[in-house]
């Protein structure tokens, strides 16, 4: 789970001015713009609190919706600063009611409450009770953790020994003292690598009992991978994204990182985008133009590009065909032009037919005459086979003799 709250706290955020207006054609044009100044809610982001930064704040919030399924920022005025403080879910005893308007937190110095107008309440409804507290998903997969974390401890208790010794040892007439005193010396001349194979002789009978230390949980491995794939695909995490690779290639790679951004990274922005443009972004303006929008995650297929680009590569240009290999535009906007095949044709429009581009004669070189041109009947010539084309189209009209 932190792994989506760490992908989560990573993503940026942009602040716009969204306003519409009507268009030409009647309809209304949605116009974004950057504020030219530093606004207040900047100043926000940029230092919520004296302890911790937005990044934590909202990784904090993630991991409680994760695991709860709610999330609360107590929004303490400072110095005519606003500032957000998160509180612990376990922290809040009772949540607004009909009767009662306010949060119940418990503290140190026991229960105290906080005006619904002071709180940020991030929520992911109960299907069960809508009107009640969140649920997260951790708690539907409580079993599934639980049996893991059994799993593990049991594990843990066979590598104790279970307080069970691999060998007992013991004899008739064996008292106390006798037993301690066999047990040193037994120790003495058999631990070590040194001791390896060393024979022991007893003067009295002594009968040892190897006790079975064989692994029985030898599904403990197959079980924990079962509670790890489970818990991964209803989080919406492929498993690349975890780190196992046993059955991955490059395009499976590149695939998981689409999924997890656009299917698992994209929905949880979308709720805190719109819990903070509702609770958070009015506290700050309240000209209902101000809003707060994530930069999308979710980056583009470069293969598909690349394989309509093949069909035509003068659709691009050279600086873009120099981003899609991750170089720098050309200095001095050189990059930004086209590269046309010589043998294409441009159409304006297909109903117009094709634009005739004019044809450029070179300029004459230096020291050389330019070559004049003769219409004959073979198309325009120019140049010196004018004279011999001459001679040809006599011959040609020359009366044959009878």
């Amino acid at each position: 789970m932190t792994k989506v709250a760490n992908s989560i706290a990573q993503n940026d955020w942009d602040i716009r001015f969204v306003r519409r207006e009507p268009s030409k054609t009647g309809g209304m044009d949605v116009i974004e713009e950057e504020p030219q100044n530093v606004i207040p809610l900047q100043d926000f982001i940029n230092n919520p609190n004296s302890n911790f930064s937005f990044q934590q704040l909202i990784w904090l919030t993630q991991v409680y919706l994760e695991l709860v399924g709610e999330a609360f920022w107590w929004m303490v005025p400072i110095q005519s600063v606003v500032q957000a403080y998160p509180i612990s879910p376990g922290k809040v005893v009772r949540t607004p009611t009909a009767d009662e308007a306010f949060f119940t937190i418990s503290g140190p110095k026991g229960e105290f409450r906080i005006d619904m107008d002071e709180m940020i309440w991030f929520a992911h409804l109960d299907p069960a009770d809508p009107y009640s507290r969140g649920v997260g998903l951790a708690q539907s997969l409580s079993h599934d953790l639980d049996t893991d974390d059994a799993a593990s401890r049991y594990v843990l208790s066979y590598f104790n020994n279970q307080a069970r010794p691999p060998l007992l040892i013991y004899g008739e007439g064996l008292n106390a003292e006798r037993v301690r005193q066999l047990e040193d010396d037994w120790n003495l001349q058999h631990q070590g690598f040194w001791n390896a194979g060393k024979v022991r002789f007893l003067s009295r009978k002594v009968e040892i009992k190897e006790l079975s230390q064989k692994f029985e949980g030898a599904d403990i491995v197959n079980l924990r991978q079962h509670q790890r794939d489970v818990v991964a695909s209803v989080i919406g995490v492929p498993p690349e994204i975890l780190g196992i690779l046993q059955s991955s290639n490059r395009a499976t790679i590149d695939a998981a990182d689409l999924f997890f951004s656009r299917y698992t990274l994209r929905p949880r922005l979308d709720f805190l985008q719109e819990v903070l443009n509702k609770q958070l972004i009015p506290r700050f303006d309240d000209t209902g133009e101000l809003v707060m929008l994530y930069v999308n995650p979710v980056q583009k297929d470069k293969d598909i590009i690349l394989k309509a680009a093949r069909f035509m590569p003068s659709a691009l240009m050279i600086d873009e065909w120099r981003a899609l290999m991750e170089y720098d535009p050309l200095p001095d906007g050189d990059g930004e032009c086209f590269v046309v095949p010589i043998n294409v044709q441009v159409l304006s429009s297909l109903k117009k037919g094709i634009v005739q581009v004019p044809a450029v004669a070179p300029p004459p070189q230096a020291g050389k005459e330019a070559y004049g041109e003769t219409q004959t009947p073979f198309g325009k010539i120019r140049g010196k086979k004018t004279k011999r084309l001459r001679d040809l189209e006599r011959y040609t009209r020359r009366p044959r003799k009878q």
